[in-house]
């Protein structure tokens, strides 16, 4: 048996397994942040209005159209910008010259986002096409003793792709629980190299809109997103193993 490529199939797993969980979690980020829907109910339970100044019909005004600048659209941020809202009893735009600033920030994340899971989304396709075309061309597969290595380094590449993420997403968990401010202070000082995510509520209604509760839930419907999408994503994938190897089974023993 070919235990070199057999090892390759095995190590080809782990990228596969952390490419889907990453692409997951990637996808859910993008889906749960740039929902206004998210924004109005997290805002109308917290009862921001009052705090941040405004009327409830201009603050979903602005959500929406915040929603539709991280999803793509330039002219969002313009509208935002130039139009004026009553807030704190003077008429002005809903965001000041910093705040602009720092959405473009925010918005190149997103962008970066977006094609990062292309990225992933292709390697995973790659991935799966090297796997097979590794399994499906060695003569050794196509005996039993064979085609039970490759299995064997599909579950024990999988168990150790997924021993990975969990220790990582629960590093991350447990920082998220027992410190959420500075876990995402450190966050927002690795990602951008300026300091204009550091707000007044005294001058900048963003950190009005936008308290500690309202990211904690993001970041709670983000997780539970990206495990609804890793299942859908490993649905495909394991339904076809599974077929694939009764019908083997049923080969071998015909």
């Amino acid at each position: 048996m070919n235990s070199a490529r057999v090892n390759t199939y095995f190590f080809m797993t782990i990228v596969l397994t952390i490419c889907l969980f990453c692409s997951a979690l990637i996808g859910a980020l993008l889906i749960v942040s740039t929902d206004a829907g998210n924004y109005n109910r997290y805002q109308k339970q917290l009862n921001v209005y009052d705090y941040v100044g405004v009327s409830e019909e201009d603050l979903r005004w602005s959500q929406a159209l915040m929603a539709s600048y991280l999803q793509g659209e330039d002219e969002a941020m313009v509208t935002l910008s130039k139009t004026d809202v009553s807030m704190l009893c003077v008429m002005q735009p809903i965001f000041n010259e910093k705040e602009v600033h720092h959405m473009k920030d925010v918005r190149a994340l997103f962008d970066l986002a977006r094609r990062v899971l292309i990225t992933l989304l292709l390697m995973s396709l790659v991935t799966i096409g090297m796997m097979c075309i590794a399994r499906y061309t060695d003569e050794h597969a196509k005996r039993e003793i064979g085609w039970t290595a490759y299995n064997h380094a599909d579950r024990n590449g999988l168990i150790v792709g997924l021993v990975l993420l969990i220790a990582v997403a629960a590093f991350l968990i447990y920082q998220l629980q027992t410190d959420f401010y500075g876990t995402f202070y450190v966050f927002h000082e690795l990602l951008f190299d300026n300091d204009l995510w550091l707000l007044n509520p005294d001058t900048d209604a963003m950190i009005r809109m936008y308290p500690q509760q309202f990211f904690e839930w993001i970041a709670r419907d983000i997780g539970l997103m990206a495990a609804k999408l890793l299942l859908i994503l490993a649905a495909v994938p394991v339904g076809l193993g599974m077929y694939r190897h009764i019908r083997k089974r049923r080969a071998f023993h015909a």
